[in-house]
């Protein structure tokens, strides 16, 4: 096949540049990073114990799946039994109180109707009194009279005025049953009130007691460690009859629970990529022990700022894990896509020049290199994306750019035949 030749140097003068020179070229450009990553499960909770206490069962062991709520541990602590069965028994007690109260509060409103039935009738009593001492002052009066003029003997007055003084110890006596119904009704009324603070004492009584229940019941269900959800046992540390103790900072937990239907990978990407990184943006997952298999997942969400030790961003990809396949703490490689572009005009590095912000190529015309500024996107590799400054038809210098200077002559390199 044809090799590149260079051509002779014209006679008498300098050697020309000889320089190789085409048209861009259109191609779909992928920008990705590949770093390395960790798998850690999306939950992890080491279980720790809340009370001193003995240990009575140990329900579940290295690998063993649990569901949500299932007891994993159960302890013994008598003291936490016996305090539950008094909280219960002075709830009872506080109850009994109430009704009792109440019974209370009903007979003491019963005693106040009696007592204002008495007082009503001991005020129609006096009606009757005052009715009869008036009725009997007449009749002595009018008697007095005839009896001074004779016409009546003395006797019957006597026996008038008699009467009459009957009367008014019956108004007395009436009057004093009435004194006797009013203090009868305060009495009553004093008895009730104090019946009705009774009833809200008690009703006090019965809150107190059953915050009191409520408390003990919580301290009681601690005896039993339940799983925090779905998920697999992968650590044990505690057997039959341990004696346990409220976990203290950095203490072992007694079990470690995780959960293994969803997986977190975490991939630190470098700050030169960082602002590529995007959510949604497809990622792939590959490790050993996957036995040559891609997972394929996209990032969910990143850190939002940059690891102020190695100036990385820590990139977050949650997947699907229900078929086991991903265990916590596998390392892994994640290639990441972190920009594409369909049909872009590129350029190989050797034809650009870089200074600053600003960056040109040169283009061949009429045998001289011409400086054309031009605006760059991404790079792949060693290939730029150019998105304005030349054209498809433009003829570019590909090699040799940073040796050039604006106007200079040049010579293309051409291919020869076999």
């Amino acid at each position: 096949m044809a090799q590149p030749k260079a051509a002779a140097p014209p006679a008498g003068g300098a050697a020309l540049e000889v320089v190789m020179a085409g048209k861009p070229t259109r191609k779909t450009l992928t920008l990705t990073t590949t770093q390395p990553a960790r798998v850690e499960a999306l939950e992890q909770t080491p279980v720790h114990s809340k009370l001193a206490a003995y240990v009575g069962e140990v329900l579940v062991d290295y690998g063993d799946q649990v569901k949500k709520d299932q007891p994993l541990l159960k302890l013994v602590a008598p003291e936490l039994d016996a305090d539950l069965v008094q909280k219960q028994a002075l709830l009872e007690q506080a109850r009994a109180g109430l009704l009792q109260a109440e019974a209370g509060s009903k007979a003491a409103e019963a005693a106040i109707t009696t007592a204002t039935a008495k007082a009503v009738q001991a005020e129609a009593g006096i009606d009757r009194a005052h009715s009869d001492v008036a009725r009997w002052r007449s009749e002595f009066s009018r008697l007095g009279q005839l009896a001074t003029s004779g016409s009546v003997n003395r006797q019957i007055v006597d026996e008038t005025q008699q009467k009459l003084g009957a009367a008014e110890a019956s108004l007395k006596d009436a009057t004093a049953a009435i004194d006797a119904a009013k203090a009868l009704v305060a009495q009553a009324q004093a008895e009730a009130a104090k019946a009705a603070s009774d009833v809200t004492a008690a009703k006090a009584h019965i809150r107190v007691a059953q915050a009191n229940l409520a408390r003990s019941e919580a301290e009681h269900s601690y005896l039993t460690m339940r799983a925090p959800f779905d998920g697999i046992v992968t650590l044990r540390r505690v057997d039959l009859g341990h004696f346990v103790q409220p976990a203290a900072s950095g203490s072992a937990p007694l079990l470690v629970v995780v959960r293994s239907d969803k997986m977190r990978v975490f991939v630190a990407v470098p700050e030169s990529e960082a602002a590529y990184v995007d959510v949604g943006d497809p990622v792939t997952i590959e490790s050993p022990t996957l036995g040559g298999a891609e997972l394929k997942g996209k990032v969910t969400r990143t850190s939002a700022a940059l690891d102020t030790v190695n100036r990385s961003l820590e990139t977050i990809i949650d997947l699907d894990n229900s078929d086991g396949r991903l265990r916590s703490g596998l390392y892994a490689t994640a290639k990441i896509t972190l920009q594409e572009q369909a049909n872009a005009l590129t350029l190989p590095a050797a034809a650009v020049v870089r200074q600053g912000k600003e960056a040109h190529c040169y283009r061949l015309i009429s045998g001289k290199a011409a400086k054309t500024p031009i605006q760059l996107g991404i790079k792949v590799a060693d290939e730029f994306e150019v998105t304005s400054g030349i054209s498809d038809n433009d003829t570019v210098i590909l090699n040799k750019a940073a040796s050039l200077k604006d106007g200079q002559a040049v010579e293309q390199l051409k291919p020869t035949a076999k």
